[in-house]
């Protein structure tokens, strides 16, 4: 014969279900949250472009671009050492090249067929 939960045991299984909801509430305001912030920095750098010559659509693909290597290098620092430049002079070329990257008009594109 089955037993009925005891108060206790009850009390206890609505007690995990709120901090389960509130879990699932709290990570779905974290994911909002990154959203709202990610798409801020990334309009923020297409402005940026934007005022320094780019085409709307340029300087978005290249705010976005600019992100990715931000989120990839923070990733590098936290995980990998003797990657990233070390010497003054060496992260001075790093950001350069950085900038040419983002700024520069490509001269040619180099389109990669997937293919066979």
């Amino acid at each position: 014969m089955a037993t009925l939960p005891s108060r206790d045991q009850h009390a206890r299984s609505r007690r995990e279900g709120q901090v389960a909801r509130r879990r699932a509430a709290a990570a779905i305001i974290e994911r909002v949250t990154a959203s709202c912030s990610t798409s801020r920095r990334i309009g923020y750098v297409a402005r940026l472009l934007r005022e320094a010559g780019l085409t709307p659509a340029r300087a978005r693909r290249r705010a976005v671009l600019a992100y990715a290597a931000y989120l990839g290098h923070a990733q590098l620092v936290l995980t990998t050492q003797g990657v990233l430049p070390q010497s003054d002079r060496a992260r001075r070329a790093y950001v350069d090249e950085i900038a040419d990257a983002l700024l520069t008009q490509p001269e040619s594109v180099l389109y990669v067929s997937t293919s066979p």
